[in-house]
Order: C-alpha cells, then sequence, then structure tokens
C-alpha cells in the first residue's frame, strides 16, 4: 500500500488537491521530500505554498480539507504538480 495518495486537479494556473491516504508514520513533524527548491513536508495541517506541499500534521481536524493555490501562469502550476508528483512517488518507494 502507498504511504502518501494525493489527488490532484489543475485547472489552468489553479492546483486542488486532497490527501487521500496518508501512513501515520509520516504525520510527524518535518520535511519528508525535496527536490531543489521543491519540498513536502509536515507541519500542521494539509496546505499548498508556492514551492511545497504540507501533508497531514498535528491539526487533525483538518485532515480532509481541500486545498488550492493559484500560481502566476499555467506553467509554473505544470512545474509545481509534476515536481511534487515525482517526490510523492520518491516517498512510496522509500518509506
Amino acid at each position: 500500500m502507498e504511504k502518501l495518495k494525493v489527488k490532484f486537479k489543475r485547472l489552468n494556473n489553479v492546483i486542488l488537491a486532497k490527501i487521500i491516504h496518508q501512513d501515520e508514520s509520516l504525520r510527524v513533524e518535518g520535511e519528508k521530500a525535496r527536490r531543489g527548491k521543491y519540498f513536502i513536508k509536515s507541519l500542521d495541517c494539509p496546505e499548498i505554498y508556492g514551492y511545497s506541499l504540507c501533508i497531514r500534521g498535528k491539526s487533525v481536524e483538518n485532515d480532509n480539507d481541500i486545498e488550492t493555490y493559484t500560481f502566476k501562469n499555467k506553467k509554473k502550476a505544470k512545474t509545481w504538480l509534476k515536481n511534487i508528483k515525482e517526490m510523492i512517488e520518491e516517498i512510496n518507494a522509500t518509506f
């Protein structure tokens, strides 16, 4: 079974993300993967920032939220999504 499964939807320059499954071992605060300036971390609750995806953390009441982020353009959204998906694959392969 995958340790981390996230469903994404890109609408032009907007990304929507919902964490479908996350192993509890990933809830521990800290960085889980990094690729250049892009990274996935666990801190408080699911959230998208310009270069990062925050996965489930301390705040369990937000575990099922759908997160959105508007990038400056479609190219930046596509690049972010590509990097985040590749890091999720790495997490699932190594943990």
